[in-house]
């Protein structure tokens, strides 16, 4: 980089003016105006795990580019595909813009960056370090390439609404199924491998939507996942999750026909696949809704065991079957089945499944403590919605903190969890939710939670 004369207060004014407009763009859902600041061949990167300098083998919160940027703003304007709703209201502070240097591709500059989201969920605040290369293109300045690096990127993302094109429209734009019916869900996501609707009543169902590869998990499913997922922790209506997956077969793990494509490359696509895949299985595990797994045919490998025994709580039908089946093709457990596993049938039964590879049918499933119920296969489905919808007319609350005591605690002694749930049982009782709830036991009727 040739080192550029920092006196040179117009080129400098330019390029402050230029990253506080891409910012307010952001803050005001702009999207059409954000895209338009962009190169042709321009790359919007977000390591995942700090600083990263490799987006091709580094796992990233983000990384699109043009084209993928502009099927996001298409895909908002459809009304199917977006974040959250109601959308955050963001206001940003950008601060110490330096102009580092400048070469054949672009003007190198950097900026820190302090972000207050406010939505259904809270207040936070996120900053960062940002690094973007500006390319002149006629008279104007455009964006080559954008690099956000997240201070605290050990914070759980509830949504990624300050980061890129992800809000919904106003509430009142939603799409609902035609129907007769008046509790047609709402349709949040309706194309591509992973679904998600909210029904009226605060229940999201997610559904796996790869019943050709009876939902093989391969990269685009994850990834897809992983976004319904973040959609749903950030929708403040949502109070309890259903995940099912489409087709004969809840899961049958891992894509093989994928990975024994991949050849040489097999390790470098299993590296990031299980990236992805423990992130959805803790995100599962993250989520202030409880979530309920509905699971027919098979619910096989790291992917199928993994996400069964992520969830809060697991329905089977009655000719289901579980297998966990990683040593079977030379691999080991993930998603943190090899922890998660021996909590819920004990370290001898899990050395058992994990190693001699059995098939598990649901009634043996319910024995050992693998699931919760077991029912007919013609009534899964109905079954698994009334869980969900029992667990959402919950106290929001109290459920969630009860999901994180009892999350947090696998890893913890007894003693070690006290103090935690003192904490807890404390703010609790503070809440209206804990009032309510007395008050309908003396009461002899049915609490109304109100989640505050």
């Amino acid at each position: 980089m040739i080192p550029l004369d920092t006196n040179d207060r117009a080129l400098l004014d330019e390029v402050t003016q230029f990253v506080y407009r891409e910012a307010r763009l952001q803050d005001d859902h702009e999207y059409d105006a954000w895209e338009a600041l962009w190169t042709d061949d321009g790359i919007y990167w977000i390591p995942a795990n700090g600083e990263g300098t490799d987006p091709d083998n580094e796992m990233s919160i983000v990384y699109d580019n043009r084209s993928r940027i502009a099927l996001r703003v298409k895909q908002f304007h459809t009304g199917k595909r977006f974040s959250q709703t109601p959308r955050s209201r963001l206001r940003r502070i950008v601060s110490n813009i330096e102009i580092l240097g400048s070469d054949d591709t672009g003007i190198l500059v950097t900026a820190n960056a302090m972000v207050f989201e406010s939505n259904k969920r809270g207040d936070t605040i996120w900053a960062s370090r940002n690094e973007y290369k500006l390319r002149r293109e006629g008279e104007s300045l455009r964006m080559a390439a954008k690099k956000v690096i997240l201070v605290n990127n050990e914070t759980a993302l509830y949504s990624m609404a300050f980061l890129v094109c992800r809000c919904g429209p106003k509430p009142s734009q939603g799409k609902k199924m035609t129907g007769d019916k008046k509790d047609l869900p709402l349709v949040l996501v309706a194309e591509g491998p992973a679904l998600l609707e909210l029904h009226g009543d605060g229940v999201a169902h997610v559904r796996l939507n790869r019943p050709e590869a009876l939902n093989g998990l391969n990269i685009e499913l994850l990834k897809a996942l992983h976004e319904v997922l973040m959609q749903v922790h950030g929708d403040g209506r949502v109070h309890a999750l259903l995940l099912t997956g489409e087709g004969k077969n809840f899961c049958a793990g891992g894509d093989v026909h994928t990975f024994l494509a991949k050849g040489e490359a097999l390790p470098d696509y299993i590296r990031m696949a299980t990236s992805y895949l423990q992130i959805v299985a803790a995100l599962l595990m993250r989520l202030n809704a409880p979530v309920v797994t509905a699971v027919q045919g098979f619910a096989a490998g790291g992917g199928g065991m993994g996400l069964v025994c992520s969830s809060d709580m697991v329905v089977a039908a009655v000719s289901a079957n579980f297998l966990a089946g990683a040593t079977r093709v030379g691999m080991v457990p993930d998603a943190g089945v090899s922890v998660t596993l021996t909590h819920l049938v004990g370290f001898r039964k899990a050395m058992e499944i994990v190693m001699l590879n059995p098939v598990i049918t649901a009634p043996q499933a319910l024995e050992m403590g693998l699931i919760n119920r077991v029912v007919p296969d013609d009534q899964l489905v109905h079954e698994s919605l009334a869980l969900a919808r029992q667990l959402a007319a919950g106290a929001p609350a109290a459920l969630a903190g009860t999901k994180r005591l009892l999350w947090n605690g696998l890893g913890l002694g007894v003693e070690a969890c006290m103090p935690e749930e003192n904490h807890t049982q404390a703010q609790l009782a503070g809440m209206a939710d804990a009032l309510e709830g007395l008050a309908a036991v003396i009461g002899k009727r049915a609490p109304r939670f109100t989640g505050r």
